[in-house]
């Protein structure tokens, strides 16, 4: 799961180079400091099942530059992870490597949903498919 995850908020942070086709939304939209106040995994056989990992002791912070260059920064107990990319937004979905993230934004806040992330929901070492739904707020 923690480096599933560290690779899902390194794609998180791939926000965009150029501008969204219907969302309008381009990179410079998204330059500046996010914080995530939520990181909430569903499992997709049992969607009642949910764990936030924020409330957990996670922690994600995005920096989005002019550039598009995105750095994030994830900690989880004892994992930590920093990525680098570029961003490239699709209408309302983030293309990143063979990813396809949907997200919003509304004012200061970016919403991202993964479709194909995973997590041990029951904690017996073996993930299941889940849904991540990540929330950041600007700084």
């Amino acid at each position: 799961m923690k480096a599933r995850v560290a690779a899902f908020l390194g794609a998180a942070a791939i926000l965009a180079a150029a501008c969204g086709e219907t969302t309008g939304i381009t990179i410079a939209d998204l330059v500046g400091t996010w914080n995530a106040t939520k990181l909430e995994f569903t499992n997709k056989s049992n969607p009642l099942q949910k764990v936030d990992v924020v409330p957990l002791g996670a922690r994600l912070t995005i920096v989005v530059e002019p550039s598009g260059r995105a750095i994030s920064t994830f900690s989880f107990q004892d994992f930590s992870d920093v990525d680098t990319s570029q961003i490239v937004i699709r209408g309302d979905t983030l293309l990143v490597d063979d990813r396809r993230l949907l997200f919003t934004l509304s004012g200061n806040t970016l919403t991202i949903t993964d479709n194909n992330e995973s997590f041990d929901f029951n904690q017996d070492g073996a993930e299941e498919p889940a849904t991540l739904l990540a929330v950041l707020l600007r700084q």
